[in-house]
């Protein structure tokens, strides 16, 4: 591994996983054994991964099944909903910056109670990148589905709408924007982006493991910036830089993560 190895949250690198999965063309389950793999290179003893793993069951966003002496995951429904949803934003290549002058509105009847502990409304709304404008009205750059998200509203708070929006006179965008998002902390979590990734170069060992952390963080910048149009931000904005160290990592690595992956993991027998 390289130096400088970040310990990540065991939860967070167990999704991660599964949302490189079938990108990295595997299809089926994955065995405890590889979490506990791609754990210990990151930092993270057997027990805590595996606590991990279990925590995620219980929550609802994995389902287990033992197969002889080990243990199988795979996604739940809700599981699946949500990985596909940060993987939607980690693929695109406008995450970091979307079109000036489009918006995505989610307006609420009351303002809504946020459960970001079991992966519910304000995980998504942070995926999403929304931003609070006002106590019942939420924010992004860009045009989001906002589907997903308006499932996990509690329908006893009453109905929720989006709406794609454009500003118009005389309307700040700038100081729109810092109203909602804490521009001193979109830069910090660049920085820390940056800081771990910008001059690293992978190792030809334990791909997989820092194709996940990458990943990962990649994840953590994402849920912090949404992608705010560049026409409104100082020149000296990070995205660039950041977008630019996370393809070069990514492309060094797919190959052999993917690799990795399959030497790791035996492909499902056919039921």
């Amino acid at each position: 591994m390289p130096a400088k190895i970040s310990r990540r949250p065991p939860l967070s690198i167990v999704m991660t996983t599964f949302g490189l999965r079938t990108d990295l063309g595997f299809p089926g389950p994955l065995q405890a054994g590889l979490f506990v793999h791609v754990g210990l290179a990151l930092g993270i003893n057997e027990p805590a991964m595996r606590a991990a793993l279990r925590r995620s069951v219980e929550r609802g966003l994995l389902q287990d099944h033992r197969v002889g002496r080990s243990v199988e995951y795979d996604l739940s429904p809700s599981g699946t909903a949500l990985v596909r949803q940060a993987g939607a934003r980690m693929f695109d290549p406008a995450a970091l910056g979307h079109s000036a002058g489009e918006w995505t509105l989610l307006a609420f009847p009351t303002p809504p109670v946020l459960r970001n502990d079991r992966y519910q409304l304000g995980t998504r709304l942070e995926w999403a990148g929304f931003g609070r404008l006002m106590s019942n009205l939420w924010i992004t750059p860009g045009r989001v589905d906002a589907s997903a998200i308006l499932d996990y509203a509690d329908p006893a708070e009453g109905q929720p709408a989006a709406f794609e929006a454009v500003a118009i006179t005389p309307t700040d965008i700038p100081s729109l924007i810092e109203r909602v998002w804490d521009m001193a902390a979109l830069r910090q979590a660049h920085d820390i982006f940056l800081g771990r990734w910008e001059a690293v170069e992978p190792t030809t060992d334990h791909q997989l493991p820092q194709l996940v952390e990458l990943f990962d963080t990649w994840g953590d910048l994402l849920r912090a910036d949404p992608g705010l149009p560049t026409e409104h931000l100082p020149p000296d904005w990070p995205a660039t830089r950041s977008a630019r160290a996370f393809h070069r990592l990514r492309d060094a690595l797919w190959n052999g993560a993917r690799d990795e992956l399959n030497r790791l993991q035996p492909r499902p027998t056919p039921r």
